[in-house]
């Protein structure tokens, strides 16, 4: 039974690995995007891309240029996420990314586990008007499909 338990348990870090994997390469897409949408008009696209994913996801900055960026210039990321209400390919790929990380975190951690570093950027960004209700959610393998192409279908900044 060991044997079982351990097999099961590096099937579940790797699939845990690849939905990582995915969101990241869901994350890295948005930022291409919005970098290449800003970079004629934003003095630093970069980190202000960088700036409205971590927004978007409710992570910190990385490091303290970038919370001396974020801090500088919160008002315009607010701005531009905003104006993401628009953009039904940013709503998708956000619906799908933050319900399939929940839906993991979820399932994996049983009854009585905090789930709130998941729920809390799909609450964000459902308050901010961001993630489209009626729509049909993939399921983790079909997301992390999806992941990839939409990485690979980055344009170059």
């Amino acid at each position: 039974m060991k044997l079982l338990d351990k097999l099961n348990k590096k099937i579940k870090i790797r699939f845990f690995n690849k939905i990582d994997k995915a969101i990241d390469q869901v994350k890295f897409g948005l930022y291409a995007r919005i970098n290449n949408e800003i970079k004629e008009n934003i003095e630093e696209p970069g980190l202000f891309a960088a700036a409205v994913v971590n927004q978007l996801f409710s992570l910190p900055p990385k490091n303290a240029e970038a919370k001396n960026f974020l801090d500088q210039n919160i008002k315009k990321i607010d701005e531009y996420i905003e104006s993401l209400k628009k953009n039904e390919d940013v709503k998708f790929v956000l619906t799908q990314a933050l319900h399939v990380r929940l839906k993991v975190v979820f399932d994996s951690i049983g009854s009585g586990g905090d789930d709130t570093f998941a729920r809390k950027p799909l609450n964000n960004m459902q308050r901010r008007g961001l993630i489209m209700n009626n729509t049909e959610i993939m399921n983790p393998a079909q997301f992390i499909k999806f992941a990839k192409n939409y990485f690979n279908s980055s344009p170059e900044y």
